[in-house]
């Protein structure tokens, strides 16, 4: 993978990013594909939700 990608969404609105990561994810190799993960933080007080592709 050439380039790495992070998004912070909505904690609540994640539906949006679903055709844009089935997109990037067809284009990819899969042996180049390093990580992709999903952070969350459930903390009341500071709603967090990231998506980090590397």
């Amino acid at each position: 993978m050439e380039k790495s990608y992070i998004w912070q969404g909505e904690y609540g609105k994640r539906s949006h990013l679903k055709p844009l990561f089935k997109e990037l994810l067809k284009e990819q190799d899969t042996s180049s594909l390093e990580m992709m993960a999903i952070f969350v933080n459930n903390n009341p007080y500071n709603f967090e939700f990231y998506i980090a592709m590397i």
